[in-house]
């Protein structure tokens, strides 16, 4: 392997724990604020639960996604670049036909 791709899969798994940190960073002070809700509200049923179990299956999928899955191949990225290639060309067709029909 080389430095380079060392150095780019570094990079992506840094970012995968940054997005992970972000949404953890949002998760945990919005569950506050569900709670003191509720609390505030009287009790009662505890509804948090629900936002509090439905978020946090969504950050264990992340979790899943930032630790248990293995680097991103060279095949990989080339297979996407060749959908991507793919996807654009259809999306600029379309485009061109309709600038030939209105002159």
């Amino acid at each position: 392997m080389s430095t380079d791709e060392r150095y780019l899969r570094t990079a992506l798994r840094l970012q995968r724990w940054r997005d992970l940190a972000a949404h953890l960073t949002a998760y945990l002070p919005m569950n506050v604020v569900f709670v003191i809700a509720w609390a505030l509200n009287g009790g009662g049923y505890f509804w948090p639960a629900w936002p509090i179990l439905g978020w946090g299956v969504g950050l264990s999928f992340q979790h899943f996604h930032v630790v248990m899955r293995g680097f991103i191949t060279d095949a990989e990225v080339r297979r996407a670049m060749e959908v991507g290639r793919m996807v654009m060309a259809c999306v600029r067709a379309p485009r061109s036909l309709a600038v030939g029909l209105r002159r």
